[in-house]
C-alpha cells in the first residue's frame, strides 16, 4: 500500500500511543499549505479514494512532521498556472522548477510544492507543504 493509500485509509482519525501522536484530516488547507488559492480555480474532489485531500501530523518527542495537499483544476493552461505559483512561492525563496511540470521552493524540512499536468481543455495541480522538525509540528 502506499503512503497515499494509508493516508485515505486513515483520513479522520488520530492515532495516540506512548512514541507519540500521527492525525490525518481530510480536507487539504491553504492556509496551512501558506499559498493562495489560483484564481478561478475550482477544488478536484474525484471519484477515487485516493485522489482526496488530505493533512497529516505526527507528533514524537524526536521530531514532527506536518503534510498538506489540496488538488484543484482551472480552465487555464498549466504555463499560467505555473507563472502565478512561481510569483506566490517567490516569498519563501529561491523557486526551483524541476522539469516543466512542478515548481519547489523551501529547504527538504520546511518545502512547498506545485505539480501542474495539463488535463483536457484545462490544467489539474496540486499544491503540498511538507514540514519536519526535530520538535512537534505547530
Amino acid at each position: 500500500m502506499t503512503v497515499t493509500g494509508c493516508l485515505i485509509v486513515l483520513t479522520g482519525c488520530s492515532v495516540t500511543t506512548p512514541s507519540g501522536t500521527a492525525s490525518v484530516i481530510e480536507g487539504g488547507d491553504l492556509k496551512e499549505i501558506g499559498l493562495a488559492a489560483y484564481p478561478g480555480a475550482q477544488p478536484r474532489n474525484d471519484a477515487a479514494a485516493d485522489n482526496k485531500n488530505a493533512s497529516l501530523a505526527v507528533s514524537t518527542p524526536l521530531f514532527g512532521l506536518k503534510i498538506a495537499s489540496a488538488k484543484f483544476q482551472t480552465e487555464d493552461s498549466a504555463d499560467k498556472v505555473l507563472a502565478f505559483y512561481r510569483k506566490e512561492m517567490s516569498n519563501y525563496g529561491d523557486v526551483v522548477a524541476d522539469h516543466k511540470e512542478e515548481l519547489k521552493v523551501g529547504p527538504d524540512d520546511d518545502l512547498r510544492i506545485v505539480a501542474v499536468k495539463p488535463s483536457g481543455k484545462g490544467t489539474e495541480f496540486t499544491l503540498v507543504y511538507a514540514w519536519v522538525a526535530e520538535r512537534e509540528p505547530q
